[in-house]
């Protein structure tokens, strides 16, 4: 028998036609490069860029900016629920440094802390009068 003449196995034709889809998916690619080439006014041969990375860089810079910007105002509204509730409790408050100074001299009998400049930041920053907080 003559090798001609023989029907080519399943497995042949198969191998056959994967190789011929992979030539032609090739060939659908470098046309569509070429394609694109010719939009954005390159000549042939040469590969176009991509920059899609810097658009993902991008978002993920502002939106954590945004999700920055999100936890500093969640911590104004809490610092200033805080100080609404102690007030509606009939108490001040004051900066830390402030509280510890009144600690020591009341505990030591030192000097007592300078209580003018701390009424005068509360009053700037929160509002009201500073002899009525003094």
């Amino acid at each position: 028998m003559n090798s001609m003449n023989q029907e080519p196995s399943f497995w042949n034709t198969v191998r056959l036609l994967l190789v011929a889809a992979r030539m032609r998916a090739m060939g659908r690619r470098e046309r569509r490069q070429e394609i694109l080439n010719k939009k954005a006014g390159k000549p042939a041969g040469r590969r176009t860029s991509s920059w899609g990375w810097i658009g993902t860089v991008v978002s993920v810079f502002f939106l954590s900016l945004v999700h920055g910007m999100a936890a500093l105002s969640l911590y104004f509204v809490i610092s200033a629920a805080e100080r609404i509730d102690a007030e509606h409790q009939g108490k001040i408050a004051v900066s830390s440094w402030f509280l510890e100074a009144t600690q020591t001299t009341q505990s030591s009998g030192w000097n007592p802390p300078d209580y003018a400049s701390e009424a005068k930041r509360i009053s700037e920053e929160y509002g009201g009068k500073r002899s009525e907080i003094e």
